[in-house]
């Protein structure tokens, strides 16, 4: 009876030891189970990072790029409109130039068919001041005697 109760002792304590190591290695395995989900979570939460700063640094560059592009555009709207300014200055001062030089072949033309016109036989015919008359001087008086 003794060596029975000794034998059922080990085998309870043997089932006991043997429950205790089920139950270690259940929480373990239920450790490794937390660890794996919170791992998983660390990655995501650190692959939603790396997506939002991925993300943030492509709008940044493509703000950028945008920005730039303006840029230029405004630069090349203001050489254009430079430009434009220029030509039509030049075009003013090329027309008042050619009005000037009309006016100075008007005047000289004019001057040309003036002097030519006071050459001219017929004109000095009929200009007083072209015919040579003598001018009516004053006629002697008696003088009383």
């Amino acid at each position: 009876a003794e060596l029975e109760r000794k034998a059922d002792e080990e085998r309870k304590a043997a089932k006991a030891d043997e429950e205790r190591n089920a139950a270690k290695a259940r929480e373990q395995a239920a450790e490794q189970e937390r660890a794996r989900n919170q791992k998983a979570e660390q990655d995501a939460a650190a692959a939603e990072r790396m997506r939002k700063q991925r993300a943030d640094f492509e709008q940044k560059e493509k703000d950028r790029i945008e920005r730039e592009e303006r840029e230029q555009q405004q630069k090349a709207d203001k050489a254009r409109r430079l430009e434009e300014s220029r030509q039509r200055a030049e075009k003013i001062r090329a027309e008042k130039q050619e009005k000037a030089r009309l006016e100075k072949e008007e005047k000289e033309r004019l001057r040309k068919q003036k002097k030519q016109a006071s050459n001219s036989p017929m004109v000095k015919a009929t200009t007083p001041s072209a015919s040579p008359k003598p001018s009516p001087k004053p006629s002697p008086k008696p003088s009383p005697k």
